[in-house]
């Protein structure tokens, strides 16, 4: 009965780390998308700075 017991134990503990990395995947995901969306941010900031692109101004 104990060794079926730690078995389940063990069992669950598997479902439990598989849930969690499966929720680290659609964590990462948009984290990825961040690094994208930063270069874009810097690749803008330089063509303002060779002037190829006006600064923008609010009115």
């Amino acid at each position: 009965m104990l060794l079926k017991s730690g078995f389940e134990r063990v069992r669950q503990l598997t479902i439990d780390v598989e849930k969690v990395l499966a929720s680290f995947e659609k964590e990462l995901a948009p984290v990825s998308g961040q690094k994208t969306e930063k270069e874009e941010c810097e690749e803008l900031r330089q063509r303002m700075k060779d002037g190829l692109l006006k600064k923008p101004t609010v009115r």
